[in-house]
């Protein structure tokens, strides 16, 4: 189906909810690039305007190494990611 404000609702996101798209612009023919309203995510699409990009949201500050982890710290937030083989 193609996406429009006039498609059906096949469910909603609650506030806050964390999607993972990829390209939100493609390019012409000739090579312009072209800005998508709607974003494709799991079964539907959202309109551009309710999602936040990650590049949006205040840094917390740079990364510490230690082995095959990182931590990132500050302001009263701490994220530590961690790199392990996939089986």
């Amino acid at each position: 189906a193609k996406e429009s404000v006039k498609s059906k609702i096949v469910g909603t996101l609650p506030n806050n909810t964390l999607v993972y798209t990829l390209f939100d612009t493609t390019e012409d023919e000739t090579g312009e690039e072209i800005f998508f309203n709607w974003i494709a995510v799991d079964k539907g699409y959202v309109h551009k305007s309710r999602l936040k990009k990650i590049y949006e949201f205040p840094s917390i500050g740079k990364g510490k190494e230690q082995g095959n982890s990182i931590t990132i710290a500050g302001k009263g937030i701490s994220v530590t990611l961690t790199r392990q083989p996939f089986d």
